[in-house]
């Protein structure tokens, strides 16, 4: 199958990659709803995926976004429209809630053959809850909808799956501004976007809840392979899901079951990987509801009885509160960076994990059908940076006090985690100092360590230009905006554009770091958003 991708850095209102928080009601099939496209019987379609990713924010602990409906618009056309989600009512998503990784928000497979250019997402509310200047107030996007325009037409093909990826970075997307005097706020976004077919998603053995709507049989022996999945809410859709050939079935006692346990109506939540068609290849079923604990990993893991164990102590705010005893299977799957299968020796004190599976009050025991390792992470800020011969030196600080930190010249560098550092403005970190600080992630992860920084802003208007060394004077400082940077136009319909079409007097929010005082830069520059008065 011939790949194709475009991957684009556009301005849109999005969604979010993880398990939801929701409220919705009214929510009806996609494919039955809102198309103005005349449809016959002879009419060809395709399958389309809606894919969603985050990016983490400093400024506010959630924001709910209530979707009312996605569409895809035909190319050349900016009235009929296709629907591929569609809720009414509203479907609220906390966008801060879950990030790194591609979420199934819906698949539909009723969608016409043809040529498509644009995605139009439409919301009803947005709130923001934390320490940003937006928090509890109210909070505007104009016309209540946002339009996607690739550069390229995407095409839809007859019996083929072709998927659309939203990736939000909050730590610019979340640019919530209050608007002079008029005491309400505008929600300015940024993702990225990939529309790609022929390959699979990096859906990381998420989990799907739902009942089984009907069973698919092998059609040489008749034995259970698989199953309709109906999942909670009608908008998302369905999905199929097939048995990897060492599936792990648990039933409600928590015991292991075979295949032909499975049911039309049972509610279960599988977990597993979706491949190319937009199928779930499940490594394991649970019959029955489920716990999804985040915390730290306490002690190693030991074996007792041929079962290992280990002691959890879950986040705060999580479901269950407290140390408690966590029990593996025989059959317990543990990963770790997506798609990394580990071995019970490999769960080790002070990582970071989210256990999954059914507690037993009587046994004081939690029976984990699935364990999602994470390096441990630290966030801080950054009081001091050095590069020395064969590793980067640096401390980090808060309440608590300082860390020192000293990690090899492999480590990642990068803004939030998305857009890498290169390694020669790496020594602009040098000079923090108490009027100029990054706040920092560092990622301890034993293949490929990572500090993700927090990029530095600042807003302005142009007053000069030089397209010749790619320098502009805006809020008082002489910005040199990196070859390659995204340049976006922050407008109803968000265009991508190059640094020649920037303009004098045009209100910029710029992305970078900040210079270490003896240069004629004053600000290096990785993302440029030309924003406008959308009041």
């Amino acid at each position: 199958m011939k790949k194709q991708l475009y991957s684009l850095f556009i301005c849109i209102l999005t969604l979010l990659t993880g398990i939801f928080i929701l409220t919705c009601s009214g929510c009806g099939s996609p494919s039955s709803n809102t198309s103005e496209i005349t449809l016959t019987a002879e009419s060809s379609f395709g399958k389309v995926g809606l894919l969603l990713r985050d990016s983490p924010s400093e400024e506010y602990e959630n924001l709910f976004i209530t979707i009312t409906e996605v569409s895809l618009l035909p190319e050349g056309n900016d009235v009929d429209a296709i629907t591929i989600f569609w809720c009414p009512d509203g479907y609220e998503i906390d966008l801060l809630q879950y990030q790194e990784e591609d979420f199934v928000l819906t698949i539909d497979d009723r969608i016409p053959v043809g040529e498509y250019d644009k995605i139009r997402l439409r919301i009803s509310e947005i709130v923001a809850v934390g320490e940003g200047e937006c928090a509890n107030k109210e909070i505007k996007l104009p016309s209540g909808k946002i339009d996607l325009n690739p550069r390229a037409p995407f095409t839809v093909k007859e019996r083929n799956t072709l998927f659309i990826r939203l990736d939000i970075d909050a730590n610019k997307s979340t640019l919530l501004h209050e608007a002079g005097s008029s005491g309400k706020c505008i929600f300015r976004p940024v993702v990225f976007v990939d529309i790609f077919e022929g390959e699979e998603p990096q859906v990381c053995h998420h989990f799907f809840n739902g009942t089984i709507f009907e069973l698919v049989y092998d059609d040489n022996d008749g034995e259970t392979i698989g199953f309709i999945l109906k999942r909670k809410n009608d908008a998302l859709g369905n999905v199929t899901v097939y048995l990897d050939k060492e599936a792990v079935i648990i039933n409600e006692d928590g015991e292991i079951a075979g295949p032909e346990y499975l049911a039309v109506d049972q509610e279960v939540t599988v977990t597993g990987k979706m491949n190319s068609a937009g199928d779930i290849i499940a490594s394991v079923v649970v019959v029955g509801q489920v716990l999804n604990v985040k915390g730290q990993v306490l002690d190693d893991a030991t074996p007792d009885d041929e079962k290992y164990s280990f002691h959890f102590l879950p986040d705060s705010g999580e479901e269950m509160i407290g140390e408690f005893t966590v029990e593996l299977f025989d059959g317990t799957g543990i990963l770790a960076n997506c798609d990394s299968i580990l071995s019970p020796q490999d769960i080790r004190a002070g990582m970071d994990a989210v256990v999954v599976g059914k507690y037993f009050a009587g046994a004081q025991v939690f029976k984990a059908v699935a364990i999602l390792l994470k390096p441990h992470e630290i966030c801080s800020t950054l009081t001091s940076f050095s590069i020395e011969a064969g590793s980067y030196k640096f401390t980090i600080s808060d309440e608590q006090g300082d860390t020192q930190l000293n990690l090899p010249l492999d480590t990642r560098f990068s803004f939030a985690g998305e857009i890498e550092i290169p390694i020669d403005k790496l020594y602009l970190l040098e000079c923090v100092n108490q009027e100029n600080t990054y706040e920092v992630c560092v990622v301890y992860d034993e293949v490929l360590p990572e500090v993700r920084v927090t990029p530095q802003k600042i807003f302005g208007e142009v007053q000069r230009i030089d397209s010749n060394d790619r320098t502009l004077v805006a809020a008082e400082n002489t910005v040199l905006v990196i070859p390659g940077t995204t340049i976006l136009a922050i407008t109803d319909d968000n265009t991508q554009v190059s640094f020649e079409e920037i303009e004098e007097g045009d209100s910029l929010e710029l992305f970078g770091f900040s210079s270490c005082g003896n240069e004629d830069i004053d600000f290096y520059s990785f993302v440029v958003l030309i924003v406008e008065d959308l009041f």
